[in-house]
């Protein structure tokens, strides 16, 4: 009893709290009318984040983005007032860019903040996405690029991105180290050449952004002179003439068992199913026309032809089970399944497994 009314008492709260209609839709999600007064509602959602009333002038009101807005007398990012930017120079630039004639913004909780990279061009100030994750990691004015807000001593009007890790200008190739850190690599002799979004050859090297044996992120290097053939298998995977390198480094497959070197068919390998990195923890899936491989393992008994990868190391063929590179014994093929609201695995006899591969008793 005490639940139906809790839940009652919920659904009239909800409904008596009902935000009114959105002032423009297509600009914002998060800004309403209710009896001629605007309220904001981070992205409508006014049981996780509220609804709170814009203390605005509604007849000159005007919302700029999402979370900006303008009357006749303020800028206000959410509902709070903005009294430290310039009003009559703010505006949003081409790019969506919060800039006042002083400085470039930036959202902060409250409010709108200066983007804290010294004597940039406020007028030519972007964020570059050319590289990647985050978008605040790099970015340019007409005189300088920045990473992570820190000029870069680098030639500007000869600078080029490669690929997502990597960058030249007309003297060096660098890399940012997946956002964390630039070095240098090496003297330009001729512009590198892209292999794929995480590869790039230069003098006769490729070079990759990974994990060292210590888990830490770092440039992984190869001389391959005298190469044929240079192909794009996946992100991580490539294959230069008759060898296969995954996560830039050679692959050595072996029998989870015996531990004994499996070799791979170049010609038909390829990638089934590819994780952001490589370690124990990793689901790499591979084959070719011959076996299954997990991670560094051959899955034994697996049918390339037929195989079904389930998610978080299970896998199916059209005879077995598989939970990384080993047989489930017992386990019915066919209606093995993964039930997704309960995160488990299980078949029509009984069988069920955890995330971990544990079966359950």
């Amino acid at each position: 009893m005490k639940r139906k009314l809790l839940i009652i008492f919920t659904l009239l709260l909800l409904i008596s709290c009902a935000k009114g209609e959105l002032i423009d839709s297509e600009k914002s999600n998060s800004y309403f009318i209710k009896s001629n007064d605007i309220y904001y509602s981070k992205n409508g959602n006014w049981v996780a984040f509220g609804y709170n009333k814009c203390d605005a002038d509604l007849e000159t009101f005007k919302i700029l983005t999402n979370s900006i807005a303008k009357d006749s007398k303020f800028i206000y990012f959410g509902y709070h007032k903005q009294n430290q930017v310039d009003f009559s120079t703010f505006r949003i630039d081409s790019n969506g860019i919060p800039k006042d004639k002083n400085y470039v913004y930036e959202n902060d909780i409250f409010k709108l903040k200066p983007v804290e990279i010294k004597d940039i061009d406020v007028e030519s100030f972007e964020y570059l996405q050319e590289n990647k994750s985050s978008m605040y990691s790099w970015t340019k004015d007409k005189n300088n690029y920045y990473f992570n807000g820190n000029k870069l001593n680098v030639d500007y009007k000869s600078l080029q991105f490669i690929n997502e890790d990597f960058f030249y200008d007309k003297d060096y190739l660098y890399s940012d180290l997946n956002d964390w850190k630039i070095i240098n690599i090496s003297e330009i002799k001729q512009p590198p050449k892209k292999i794929n979004e995480k590869y790039i050859l230069s003098n006769n090297t490729f070079h990759f952004v990974g994990r060292d044996q210590k888990n830490r992120i770092s440039l992984i290097s190869q001389k391959i002179e005298n190469h044929k053939n240079i192909n794009s298998i996946s992100g991580n995977v490539i294959l230069i003439d008759s060898l296969v390198y995954t996560f830039g480094t050679k692959y050595k497959p072996m029998n989870p068992k015996t531990f004994k070197k499996v070799e791979v068919d170049f010609n038909t390998f390829k990638t089934l199913s590819e994780s952001d990195f490589e370690s124990e923890l990793a689901f790499n899936y591979y084959c070719d026309k011959n076996n299954v491989y997990f991670n560094n393992f051959i899955v034994e008994k697996a049918n390339p032809k037929t195989l079904q990868i389930l998610g978080l190391g299970f896998s199916k063929d059209d005879k077995f089970v598989f939970y990384n590179a080993y047989v489930l014994k017992g386990v019915d093929s066919k209606s093995f399944r993964k039930i997704e609201e309960n995160l488990i695995w299980k078949d029509n006899f009984g069988n069920e497994f955890d995330y971990y591969g544990n079966k359950k008793l």
